[in-house]
C-alpha cells in the first residue's frame, strides 16, 4: 500500500493501493457511495439526502478539525473511505475518543480493502485527533462490519440505541488518565 499525506512515510506500492487524505474533489464519490441502497440500509441515518446537503456536510467535516477522512484508491480509482470523528469522553471536556465509519464500493468488497484501510489509518487518526479510543457503532444486523471490527482488534462493548436503531458497540484502545 502506498501511503500519502498526513506525515505517513511511503511504503512499497502493493497492488496499486493508495490511501490518502480526502479532498474537496472527493465529494461526488463519497455522496454516490453514501447513496447506495445497501449503504443507506446499514447507516444510522437511512434517509436519502441531496448532493447539496452532502457537499455542505462534507466541506464542514474537512475543515472543522474534529474529523479526518481518508480515501482508498486502487489503480487511481477511489474504492472506499474511512472517517473518524472526535466525541467528548467521560473525562470532562477533553476529546478522548473518535467514532469510525467506513464504506467500500460494492464491486471491491470482499478483497480485504476495508480492513487494510481501517488498520492503516487508525494510528493517523489517533495522532491527528488526539484520541486514545476508537469506537464503531454498527447496526446489529450488519454482520460484515461486525466481523471487520472484530478482526481489526475491536472488542464488543455491548448494544446501544441511537436514532431508534440498535447498534453493536465496538471499541479499541485505552483511555490514559494524566
Amino acid at each position: 500500500c502506498w501511503l500519502e499525506g498526513d506525515g505517513a512515510a511511503g511504503m512499497d506500492n502493493y497492488g496499486g493501493l493508495v490511501i490518502r487524505p480526502a479532498e474537496f474533489s472527493d465529494s461526488t464519490f463519497l455522496w454516490r457511495l453514501a447513496m447506495l441502497p445497501d449503504v443507506r440500509a446499514m447507516s444510522t441515518r437511512s434517509e436519502v439526502f441531496s448532493f447539496a446537503q452532502h457537499d455542505q456536510w462534507f466541506r464542514g467535516k474537512l475543515t472543522d478539525g474534529l474529523n479526518r477522512i481518508w480515501i482508498m484508491e486502487v489503480e487511481g480509482i477511489p474504492v472506499g473511505q474511512v472517517r473518524y470523528g472526535r466525541v467528548s469522553g467521560e473525562l470532562g471536556s477533553r476529546f478522548r475518543s473518535a467514532e469510525v465509519a467506513i464504506s467500500i464500493s460494492p464491486t471491491e468488497r470482499g478483497r480485504g480493502y476495508a480492513r487494510e484501510l481501517l488498520l492503516t489509518t487508525e494510528p493517523w487518526a489517533r495522532d491527528w485527533l488526539y484520541v486514545s479510543v476508537l469506537i464503531a457503532l454498527v447496526l446489529r444486523q450488519n454482520y460484515a462490519s461486525r466481523r471487520l471490527f472484530r478482526s481489526a482488534g475491536y472488542f464488543y462493548a455491548g448494544m446501544e440505541t441511537r436514532m431508534n436503531k440498535v447498534h453493536a458497540r465496538y471499541e479499541k484502545g485505552e483511555i490514559s488518565v494524566p
